[in-house]
């Protein structure tokens, strides 16, 4: 019950943010996916709503929203106040630049880049002397990561289709089926579905994108954020925020991770005792 009163909860937040987009446009194109296009000029391609989203839809949107924003679009508007607007570590969680802004000139590498959606925030931020490495290993999520990518013409980003792990191998991802999130080398789901997808360690891709330094680096892996650290060891990014949300085998992770960077040089600081940032001292 609880579950469900905070669910409905964050429908009614992040529909009223919905309602403020400033949309140009938004349709189904050709390809049968469905976009919104917003006053800045950036378009946003995204899969349409599971049919249970309409009743939030006709009853939060206002008559003039809706009238901009078919409901196949409902979806990608919700994951644009989520992800471009807000850019939190999790929704209702910290911003990912709590402790550290953005720069123009910013060389970032940015995991799981999901669909895109903050990946185009970067481009602008960093502008065209910056750089974004933009890594997510489901092949459903790539598809519209490269297609925003690609229609927006970004070209100071750079897609890496893998997953990140401490070794380079393949391992098998879990997700729930019918889901919009991203799935997870280490957690469960009911109903889930399986995936084998080739992992990469840190090291390797910096070593193949050529970067020996970064400005900033945003981890988020569903669990395996720590073995990410683990496999990152000839770089050191200047700046870094970790959603490091679940524990596994009775550890601590987000204490693992804190003390890992502590001994790496960093000063850290924490919010919410799951979200970390650190400083390269």
């Amino acid at each position: 019950m609880i579950k469900l009163v905070r669910y409905i909860y964050q429908k009614v937040i992040v529909s009223s943010r919905v309602n403020k987009l400033p949309v140009v446009q938004a349709a189904v194109d050709s390809e049968g996916h469905a976009f919104v296009t917003l006053l800045d000029g950036l378009t946003f391609f995204g899969p349409k709503p599971h049919k249970k989203e309409r009743k939030f839809y006709n009853l939060l949107l206002r008559s003039r929203i809706k009238r901009s924003i078919p409901f196949e679009c409902y979806q990608i508007a919700i994951d644009i106040v989520i992800r471009y607007k807000e850019g939190n570590l999790k929704w209702g969680g910290p911003p990912k630049e709590a402790f550290y802004k953005v720069q123009g000139g910013d060389y970032i590498a940015e995991m799981g880049a999901f669909r895109g959606y903050y990946t185009m925030y970067l481009s602008q931020k960093v502008g065209p002397q910056g750089k974004i490495i933009a890594i997510e290993p489901l092949p459903s999520n790539l598809e519209y990561l490269r297609k925003n990518i690609e229609f927006n013409k970004l070209d100071n980003v750079f897609i890496v289709p893998k997953g990140v792990w401490n070794t380079n191998d393949k391992k098998v991802f879990q997700r729930k089926s019918t889901d919009y999130q991203s799935g997870s080398i280490d957690i469960a789901y009911q109903n889930q579905e399986s995936l084998a997808i080739e992992v990469n360690t840190l090291d390797k891709i910096l070593t193949d994108h050529k970067l020996k330094d970064l400005d900033f680096m945003l981890i988020q892996l569903n669990g395996a954020e720590g073995e990410a650290l683990e496999g990152l060891n000839l770089v050191k990014p200047k700046n870094l925020s970790i959603a490091a949300r679940y524990n596994k085998d009775n550890r601590n992770i987000a204490g693992e991770i804190i003390e890992t960077l502590k001994q790496r040089g960093y000063s850290v600081k924490t919010l919410n005792e799951k979200f970390i940032y650190a400083r390269l001292n």
